[in-house]
């Protein structure tokens, strides 16, 4: 009588590996967080250009031969937001504050408020990011800019960003954030504990996860990785 027991213990163990399996799988196909290597977002996919100041909220500042910088959306947030419908930039002679808000970048009803990295005068806003966004920002770095400004203290500004392999090396770390803030996220949510566990086991998100992601995972990506920057 054990003996059947037994065996009828690693049939039922053998089928609910199977079904677990096949769960996960469908799982996988229906999110954003994917196992599949074609999706994955992975870090030789991230340019990190050398001469090219990175501030922790994901903008980045170059300056220029005449004195102007221009400033910008790292490749990293690039690549998690996807799709962008809109990018809303202040006026031509704007101040703007270290840490303030200087662009909203949108998708659909969807926003991301970005800081800036450096305090100056904005002198020059590129037109072609008004007018395309999605194809300007398919574009180099120092192509895509959103805008030029006349910095207040550059030295002073930049003491606090990244830059060449420190640049490259935050970037990693927040590869590893990203993972464990949508892995947290699915855990959290019904329904989707198997996402979960693939991030957990290897797996990695998705090229433009946030363009599946609702209001709600974009306000918590804001809070978390852009923090809330001052109007």
């Amino acid at each position: 009588m054990s003996i059947i027991l037994l065996i009828v213990f690693i049939a039922a163990c053998l089928a609910f590996d199977v079904y677990a399996k096949r769960h996960r799988r469908r799982v996988v196909e229906k999110s954003p967080i994917l196992n599949n290597k074609s999706y994955q977002l992975k870090h030789n996919r991230v340019a990190v250009p050398q001469g090219i100041y990175f501030g922790k909220q994901h903008t980045w500042a170059y300056l220029m031969e005449n004195g102007l910088v221009r400033l910008g959306l790292d490749d990293f947030l690039k690549h998690i937001v996807g799709k962008i419908t809109e990018v809303d930039v202040n006026p031509v002679d704007g101040s703007i504050e270290k840490g303030m808000s200087f662009v909203d970048i949108e998708q659909d009803s969807k926003r991301l408020k970005l800081a800036t990295p450096v305090s100056g005068r904005v002198k020059n806003i590129n037109s072609d990011i008004l007018d395309n966004p999605q194809h300007a920002l398919r574009l180099p770095h120092n192509d895509r800019w959103i805008v030029e400004v006349e910095p207040a203290d550059w030295e002073a500004d930049v003491k606090d960003l990244f830059l060449g392999r420190g640049a490259t090396n935050w970037i990693q770390q927040e590869f590893a954030r990203l993972k464990e803030f949508f892995a947290y996220l699915m855990s959290a949510t019904s329904g989707s504990p198997a996402v979960a566990t693939i991030l957990q086991d290897g797996g990695e998100v998705a090229e433009g996860v946030l363009e599946y992601s609702d209001s709600s995972t974009w306000e918590k990506f804001q809070a978390e990785f852009l923090s809330n920057p001052t109007e």
